[in-house]
């Protein structure tokens, strides 16, 4: 059974630039694209972005990157 997680992708001009440009597009899938041109940096980074760290105060969730304590409490 197959499970999409999200919907298939469209217009992505990079990508489809990229693939285009091989000789067996059937080759090569998002994977092999960001294996290629993604440096692995770039890969922490943007899971940084899905996967932020959070602050816990007074029951509030808070993204941690925003977080101050004086504005918080006093703003």
């Amino acid at each position: 059974m197959k499970i999409n997680t999200i919907r298939p992708f469209s217009g992505l001009s990079r990508y489809e630039l990229w693939a285009s440009s091989w000789a067996k597009k059937d080759s090569v899938d998002i994977f092999s694209y960001v294996s290629a041109m993604c440096n692995p940096e770039d890969c922490l980074l943007f899971c940084r972005l899905l996967f932020p760290d959070f602050f816990v105060s007074q029951g509030a969730v808070v993204l941690n990157a925003k977080y101050d304590h004086d504005i918080f409490l006093y703003g």
